[in-house]
């Protein structure tokens, strides 16, 4: 044995039929469907199952008539049905019949012995059609219901016309006794015979004339029949499909049942579910009435409803975008259900074509065993849930194709089959596994059968079977790159264009490689496929998609060509990009970004990049420095070296790290990817996008987040090279760590201790609760080990004997004591969060919960006094103490004090801060600086809440600095002498710059700000939306608007008010200009409408009432007015936004279109009216001459046939 076809049972002269078709009535084609059928002994138990239902029905009456058969495409489900139809018929098939060559194939006698039951007890009509093929039959109707379809089916099976009114006139003459003679006076009258006539487009028109002549005295004149189906609905209802059906069986084929056997069922009902409910509908009126009538013996047999889909009942109901159809009721109706999976297939296709010769299983057996740890290495698919390991006897049963390949097949002739452009039925012969098995062995293109034992199956070998049902752009791209680049770009083409169909394999090159391995003890090709598809990228052939390489259409060729002229973006936007990745490596990973230092202190990182702030500040600094590549790293490092020795960058960290050519070319293709993905998603904005570049822009979006990926990993990679500079001091990468994370955390251990050197001071472990806790404890024994002297705590709470108490000097409540004292002396208050900055940056360090932890402390132990919202707090039993240590934005918002009486140095700088504050002089003696602070406070505070509650209204940024006014003077309103002596000596200078800042405020709210911010807003947050979904501004306005936006939000806008006003105008005035050049437009268009309307000859038929009745939705649509009141989005007259205008537009067709139809129904109102919709003609794709020609002649016959009734016709 040496070639392939030695190891075959099969004669390969001996051609295998193409894919089963139920219309297919040759009794040769016929013959050799039913006897060259595999009967799986899975496919027998299902025939058992079905035939036994068939048999017991008529004893048992039921209402489960309907079978549903399901299975990919070429599983064949279509020839399980045709089959069980011809069991059933029992035709004679070159001379025997049908259920005697079928019981052959099955080779089971208990089921011969079921067949012959039925044939001999329950004779049986079958009718079978692919209702894909028949469904078009009644579209005139503008709609494709099953009960139609079957109807029309059924008639013409039993020989009558196809139009529903000429059969029931055929059936009515028939039942008569006249049929006869009619058809005959139609071949005396017209000289062609009735069965022709009948199709024809004049076929109304001429039966009535034969009517007329037949019986001159119901049919007075020739026009009689046809003007008596004027308003007459010829539609099929489901109860009159079902009685009609049983009736014809009664007259037509008495003493038999029905089976209707109907084809593709799956993709008749699609995704919509009233063509499934109305399924369901039919199925269930035919069981109800064959239960019924079976019951009282008026009919011979059931009418069954045996249908096939490529998917299971449940999937078909699961993809429905509806919950009206319900599982349960569809499966009460199809009772009967039939599954033939990929292992009947695949048992098929071996016995069928690859059963092999009994001495071929020893040479298949040595060849497995020498190369099985190769084949499962070669052929194993990665990221896939698909087994591509194989067992010796899979091995040999399947031989020359990998045992994975079938489903692999079965998957890519699906999608063959599924794309938008493929012909209904495929062509060539491929296009079920079994043939496709046969013709790889023999066709001209593979000859497979020839080859050498050994020789494999492969995809690209496949895709010489399938190519003729690829589209013709793809086998262009295939036979171009056959020319230009030769055989392995060639070979790796072809098996990504097949692969594209298979949707859980990724096209790896791994996988690629995995398919095709075309030889036995073969290795993986991967470095062919790796280098051919290089060769593609280059070429514009294949591009990368989320799933893997595809092959690029002519539409992402172009997307490719417009892509690759962005690929050189300007130095701002790479430098942007750089700055993005480099934030998510530092800023957006936690390990990075959040520093333990010796489990004392928790920071977090904020970075620069070449001197360009990113993100949130950080209580560390590193700075980032590119080199623009190795080369010219060291001088960069010597240059960074210097500038941290400077003082003002002494708390700096650098990081120097060197760019490539890699980096250099991933930020190039991320900035196209976005460039694209924002282009097009504004041209979608504006409804100019095709589905296909919506698609490309998901692509592209998949593409953008994979170049961020790969462009984040090498940066890595390159900062991992890089070099540390602090003070002067270098520290290379390598000896740090292997990764971003250990070489920051190990660069901060050297630098932190020299930022920090009083970090040990307020650095211990802390839970967040402690302030809490020594507010609540009743005495000071028992509390956390933090209190305490030790290790692990700071010394705050000391022993004497058997006494505890609070210590004020230990080193961390000094610190703060006494840089609140500093604070005092200089008139400052200090508020929790300017402590928390103070004490967190270099110096210190220390974590804001060791600083709530100290002060509560230190209030408990009477040495400062607390100040929250309006109220001044000095002892820690107080209950808005905890409160003020509660929560961050409680604690940041409160003030701090050091709590002693005051000396004569705070009454004297108390009345002099009252001087600068008021302008008034005030002794030197406490009680007189109480009094008048007092009634300053309770004055001012008068005056000032009216204000608050004007900018509180509106939202203005600065209200907060007024309530924070409002809420110091109400702490004074309330303060005795001393606290009073003690803010204003300790807070004068705050006091007075608030009540400057609250003055200039109510200033410029009586200048009318407050309108200015609204008009600003309304540009921001109103026009400029608007504009950019429309494409409307230019960089430089967007930039405007950023800005506007940026400042409204801040307390700054007082001191921005003129660039205010200025950017306002600016986007107003680009808004108006859209909306006006829009306005005009549609004004325009609709006056153009009104004059045709006018120009219509009945228009000056109609009074003055029914001309403003039939203009009104033209007129109102017609505004030229334009005008636009301050503080509006749109036209004063008629209020017309942007969307409704671009919609007015889009409608005017149809608007005239109804006003000009107004006037017809106006001016003949006793004429009959109808409008037809060209368009429910032409249904689905139009892709041949054949299809043009059906739909135009179908819609001829409809408009003919509406003119012989007397209707009036409008088309649309």
């Amino acid at each position: 044995m040496k070639t392939i076809r030695d190891l075959l049972e099969r004669d390969l002269s001996e051609r295998i039929e193409e894919v089963i078709q139920l219309d297919q009535t040759d009794e040769r084609s016929v013959y050799t469907e039913l006897t060259e059928y595999v009967a799986t002994s899975r496919i027998r138990e299902q025939y058992r199952e079905l035939l036994r239902a068939f048999a017991e029905m008529p004893k048992d009456p039921h209402e489960g008539v309907g079978v549903w058969i399901s299975g990919f495409f070429g599983s064949g489900k279509s020839s399980f049905a045709k089959n069980l139809g011809y069991v059933l018929s029992n035709p004679t098939v070159l001379g025997v019949r049908a259920a005697e060559l079928f019981k052959r194939q099955l080779g089971d006698p208990s089921l011969g012995e079921l067949i012959d039951y039925i044939n001999t007890a329950l004779p049986t009509e079958v009718v079978m059609f692919d209702v894909q093929k028949d469904r078009a039959v009644r579209a005139e109707t503008g709609e494709q219901r099953m009960a139609e379809i079957i109807y029309t089916v059924l008639l013409r099976h039993l020989g009558y016309a196809e139009d529903f009114d000429v059969a029931d006139l055929e059936i009515e003459l028939e039942r008569e006794g006249r049929l006869e003679e009619f058809a005959s006076r139609c071949q005396d009258k017209y000289g062609q015979p009735w069965r022709l006539v009948r199709k024809g487009a004049q076929k109304i028109s001429r039966a009535s004339a034969l009517l007329h002549d037949l019986d001159p005295a119901t049919y007075p004149d020739p026009e009689t029949w046809a003007r008596s189906l004027a308003g007459r609905s010829a539609d099929m209802t489901i109860t009159r499909l079902v009685d009609r059906t049983f009736d014809l069986m009664a007259r037509k084929c008495p003493g038999k049942g029905l089976v209707f056997v109907i084809d593709e069922v799956g993709q008749y009902v699609g995704r919509s579910p009233d063509k499934i409910d109305d399924l369901r509908a039919v199925v269930e009126e035919f069981g109800k009435q064959s239960k019924n009538r079976l019951r009282r013996r008026e009919a011979a047999g059931p009418v069954w409803i045996v249908v096939t889909s490529q998917e299971k009942l449940d999937e078909v109901v699961a993809a429905l975008d509806s919950k009206r159809v319900e599982l349960a009721r569809l499966q009460d109706r199809f009772a009967r259900r039939v599954d033939l999976s990929p292992a009947d297939i695949r048992e098929v296709a071996t016995r069928r074509v690859l059963a092999k010769k009994q001495e071929a299983v020893a040479v298949l057996s040595e060849f497995f065993r020498k190369a099985q740890g190769q084949l499962n290495a070669a052929w194993r698919l990665e990221r896939t849930h698909r087994r591509a390991t194989v067992a010796e006897d899979e091995f040999i049963q399947f031989y020359p194709y990998p045992p994975h390949f079938v489903d692999l097949s079965i998957d890519i002739m699906g999608g063959v089959r599924r794309q938008p452009e493929a012909p209904r039925h495929l062509g060539g012969s491929n296009r079920t596994i079994i043939k496709q098995a046969f013709e790889i062995l023999v066709s001209d293109r593979t000859r497979l059968a020839d080859k050498t034992i050994g020789t494999l199956v492969t995809l690209d070998r496949i895709f010489e079977l399938v190519e003729g049902n690829l589209p013709s752009e793809r086998q262009k791209d295939i036979a171009d790159i056959q020319d230009r680049l030769g055989e392995w770009p060639t070979r790796v083409a072809k098996a990504l264009a097949l692969l594209e169909f298979v949707r859980d394999v990724p096209r790896t090159e791994a996988n690629v490689a995995a398919v095709l391995v075309d030889e036995v003890g073969q290795s993986s090709p991967v470095a062919e496929v790796r280098q051919a598809i290089a060769e593609l990228e280059a070429a514009q052939f294949v591009r990368h998609a989320d799933d893997g390489w595809k092959l690029q259409t002519a539409q992402e060729k172009h997307w490719d060509t417009e892509r690759r002229s962005y690929l050189d973006p300007r130095p701002s936007a790479r430098n942007e990009l750089k700055r993005e990745a480099l934030k998510d490596i530092f800023l957006d990973d936690p390990r990075v970004q959040r520093y333990r230092y010796r489990d004392m202190a928790t920071f977090r990182l904020g970075i620069t990049v070449d001197g360009a702030r990113v993100g949130d500040a950080g209580r560390l600094l590193l700075a980032l420095v590119t080199a623009d590549d190795a080369s010219v790293l060291q001088v960069r490092v010597e240059e960074t070296r210097e500038e941290s020795r400077q003082a003002a960058n002494r708390s700096v960290l650098y990081w120097v790290f060197p760019l490539n050519a890699e980096v250099d070319d991933l930020i190039a293709n991320l900035y196209a990817s976005r460039q694209m993905k924002a282009k097009y998603e504004q041209l979608r904005a504006q409804n100019r996008t095709t589905r296909v570049e919506e698609a490309l822009v998901v692509d592209e979006e998949h593409e953008a987040r994979r170049y961020q990926a790969r462009l984040r990993e090498k940066l890595a990679s390159a900062v991992a090279s890089g070099v540390g500079v602090f003070r002067g001091v270098t520290r290379d990468g390598s000896e740090l760590g292997r990764d971003v994370s250990e070489i920051a955390h190990r660069f901060l251990n050297t630098a932190v201790p020299q930022l920090y050197p009083k970090l040990e001071i307020g650095a211990r472990p802390v839970r967040g609760t402690e302030a809490e806790e020594i507010l609540r404890a009743a005495g000071l024994q028992g509390l956390s080990a933090v209190f305490y002297e030790g290790d692990q705590g700071f010394g705050l709470v000391k022993r004497e004997a058997d006494q505890f108490f609070l210590d004020v000097e230990a080193p961390v409540a000094r610190e703060v004591l006494d840089y609140l004292r500093y604070q005092q002396d200089y008139g400052n208050r200090v508020t929790g969060a300017n402590l928390e900055s103070h004490f967190g940056e270099p110096e210190y360090g220390w974590e804001v919960d060791v600083l709530r932890l100290v002060l509560a402390t230190l209030l408990r132990a009477a040495a400062i006094e607390v100040t929250s919202r309006d109220q001044r707090i000095r002892s820690y039993q107080d209950p808005q103490a905890r409160a003020v240590f509660a929560s961050l934005p409680a604690f940041r918002a409160a003030s701090f004090a050091p709590r002693e009486k005051p000396a004569l140095k705070v009454l004297t700088t108390a009345a002099e801060h009252w001087e600068t504050l008021t302008g008034r002089e005030v002794d030197v003696e406490e009680h007189a600086i109480g009094s008048v602070v007092r009634e300053f406070a309770s004055k001012e505070r008068a005056e000032v809440l009216p204000l608050f509650t004007q900018v509180d209204l509106h939202r203005l940024p600065f209200a907060s600095e007024v309530r924070d006014y409002l809420d110091a003077l109400g702490v004074l309103t309330g303060s005795d002498d001393e606290e009073c002596v003690r803010t204003l000596g300790g807070e004068g200078k705050s006091l007075k710059q608030a009540r400057e800042r609250v003055a200039r405020i109510r200033a410029e709210v009586e200048a009318g700000v407050i309108d200015t911010i609204k008009q600003a807003r309304l540009a921001t947050g109103g026009m400029w939306p608007l504009m950019t979904r429309r494409g409307i501004g230019d960089d430089e306005l967007a930039a405007e608007v950023a800005g506007l936006a940026a400042v409204l939000e801040t307390p700054a806008v007082l001191d921005e008010l003129d660039k205010v006003r200025a950017a306002t105008r600016k986007i107003e005035q680009a808004y108006h200009e859209a909306y006006d050049a829009l306005h005009a437009r549609r004004a325009e268009a609709f006056a153009e409408a009104i004059e045709r309307v006018k120009a219509v000859p009945a228009w000056l038929s109609l009074t003055a009432e029914l001309q403003a009745s039939v203009l009104e939705p033209l007129t109102r649509r017609a505004c030229a007015v334009g005008e636009m009141a301050t503080g509006a989005l749109a036209c004063a007259a008629c209020r017309a936004p942007l969307d409704q205008m671009e919609s007015d537009l889009a409608a005017r067709s149809g608007l005239l279109a109804a006003a000009l139809a107004r006037i017809e129904e106006l001016v003949r109102p006793g004429e009959r009216v109808e409008r037809i919709r060209v368009a429910s003609f032409f249904g689905g794709a139009l892709d041949t001459e054949e299809a043009v020609n059906e739909a135009i002649e179908r819609l001829r016959e409809h408009l003919l046939k509406k003119l012989a009734e007397g209707v009036k016709l409008m088309v649309e």
